[in-house]
């Protein structure tokens, strides 16, 4: 199986801070950064590189430290596991825990609608709706930081149906308030600390919901074990959720108790949530935001 691993090296320093089992894929001449990963996505399609490959995939430089796991894992588990369209390792898999979704934990981490808004983007960019707050989304179909490696089909389906149509939309012919939420600066705790709108963090989460949605694609999450699960964690307050929850979780998922698992989830994750920006606010992270905009 030809397996293509990039890490995105956004500066030159980047080469030097490469995961074992990856290949740097130089990115250094961004012209449009508040795309983050996306514009490295249509760049490799529109050059057709993912029709060179079995399963080609460009992650972060940050995937081991968050995921735990380097390139040779992740080839060894796709080698080990043939077959499927799209592979998907999820850094965060205590989210699976704390919040019901990624919409919910939007939601509560942010002071606006961000589900609301984002359903609105969608329509005016012309994608078929991939928001579903009504969705439970357990570790076996969570995904976070667009940690994916695909094949071909995966690629031409997701790029031209999702991706490249939200990116190339002109931001113009967009409402006020939808042109505010995907391009103006908004909470960014990360860093470094490049002004993005939400652009890319809506594009995120439409992976999950399109996975969900293309029943003719085949999708395979890495196994959450509870060591990987703890080590991932990123405060401690997660790990206490985890440690407390994740079998009473675990067993609700099993049974599809929906009811219980929102009346959880209902108090769980607005605390989880705060907590998680107060976190890396103590942490003297950068925050990025316009005054004025859907964020404030």
């Amino acid at each position: 199986m030809d397996i293509k691993l990039y890490q995105n090296c956004i500066f030159e320093a980047d080469f030097n801070s490469l995961s074992e089992g990856f290949e740097g894929l130089d990115v250094t001449q961004n012209s449009r950064p508040w795309l983050r990963e996306f514009q490295v996505f249509q760049e490799l399609y529109n050059e057709g590189i993912h029709l060179n490959h079995d399963i080609l995939g460009a992650v972060s430089i940050n995937f081991e430290r968050k995921s735990k796991l380097n390139g040779v894992q992740v080839r060894a588990w796709i080698e080990n596991n043939p077959g499927y369209d799209v592979y998907v390792v999820n850094p965060f898999p205590q989210f699976a825990y704390c919040h019901f979704n990624l919409w919910q934990f939007s939601d509560n981490r942010c002071t606006f609608p961000f589900t609301e808004y984002s359903i609105r983007s969608l329509e005016e960019c012309q994608v078929e709706s991939l928001v579903n707050p009504d969705k439970r989304q357990s570790n076996n179909l969570l995904a976070t930081c667009s940690y994916w490696f695909g094949n071909k089909t995966f690629w031409e389906k997701y790029l031209k149906e999702v991706v490249i149509k939200v990116v190339d939309t002109d931001p113009s012919r967009l409402s006020a308030e939808v042109h505010d939420f995907l391009y103006k600066p908004t909470y960014y705790y990360a860093s470094p600390g490049v002004p993005v709108g939400n652009i890319a963090f809506l594009l995120e989460r439409t992976l999950s919901e399109f996975i969900d949605r293309e029943k003719s694609l085949k999708s395979l999450f890495f196994p959450v074990d509870e060591d990987r699960l703890l080590r991932c964690c990123l405060f401690n307050f997660e790990r206490e959720i985890v440690l407390e929850n994740f079998r009473y979780v675990d067993d609700l998922d099993q049974k599809k108790d929906v009811l219980e698992l929102r009346e959880y989830f209902r108090k769980t994750s607005p605390i989880a949530a705060q907590k998680w920006v107060k976190n890396f606010e103590e942490m003297g992270r950068k925050k990025v935001y316009s005054e004025g905009n859907t964020s404030t």
